[in-house]
């Protein structure tokens, strides 16, 4: 009977060690779960700031957004103008290539002409210079 007084005593005390160690394991168990609780509103606040940042950003962008396409659609007129001024440039230039042609045509046309006129007023000023030597002799 001694044995079975000793077997029990021996379990009673097996089962009030395992009892120590699943207590002390539960205690470091609660630890990390209060770390956890720490680290999870820390993450929280960290992710309402972040949040906030975010906000602020998107409504600035949106801003830049809105500030950009005023300013894009203020320019396509400026653009239009620039292409309406190019075209025009074109037209005056093809003007000015015709008007130039049809200038060069004509005096080649009219060459022999001018050549001839020229000629004549050769002469014409050699008579008067002959004139005025003779009036003065």
């Amino acid at each position: 009977m001694t044995i079975v007084y000793i077997s029990v005593a021996i379990v009673a005390i097996a089962i009030v060690v395992l009892i120590f160690y699943i207590i002390k394991t539960l205690k470091s168990v609660q630890g990390v779960v209060e770390q956890l609780g720490n680290t999870s509103s820390a993450v929280e606040k960290q992710l309402q700031g972040i949040t906030t940042e975010v906000d602020h950003l998107m409504k600035t962008t949106n801003r830049l957004a809105e500030d950009l396409e005023g300013k894009s659609e203020s320019l396509n007129g400026l653009f239009q103008t620039a292409d309406e001024l190019g075209k025009m440039s074109e037209k005056v230039n093809h003007s000015l290539q015709t008007i130039t042609n049809r200038a060069s045509v004509e005096a080649e046309r009219q060459a022999p002409q001018v050549s001839q006129f020229v000629q004549w007023g050769n002469a014409a000023i050699d008579l008067y210079a002959k004139w005025q030597k003779r009036k003065q002799s």
